[in-house]
């Protein structure tokens, strides 16, 4: 589908009512306009959550991560790094 659109003083633009509904493009809803090298792509944004930790909380992060590890390294009855998992393995070698 091909369209010809005008863009307004302040920098709006309406999309055909068919092409937005193909491509998922609802009223209102956030989309991502993005510079390609074909051209400008418009596709809906989907946003994510996100959670910011403060130092407190990274630092109780840590300690029941390292305690998790120990018990590990207790449990295991050949301590040896080649029998440990690969998650592990990278955690120790830091």
């Amino acid at each position: 589908m091909i369209a010809t659109l005008e863009l307004g003083p302040k920098g709006t633009t309406t999309l055909p009512k068919k092409m937005s509904e193909k491509s998922d493009l609802r009223d209102r809803a956030l989309n991502s306009l993005e510079e390609t090298p074909e051209g400008t792509l418009i596709r809906p944004f989907v946003p994510f959550p996100m959670e910011l930790y403060s130092e407190e909380r990274i630092k109780e992060f840590e300690i029941e991560n390292n305690e998790s590890i120990s018990e590990l390294l207790a449990s295991t009855s050949d301590p040896r790094s080649d029998q440990l998992p690969l998650p592990l393995l990278g955690v120790l070698s830091k």
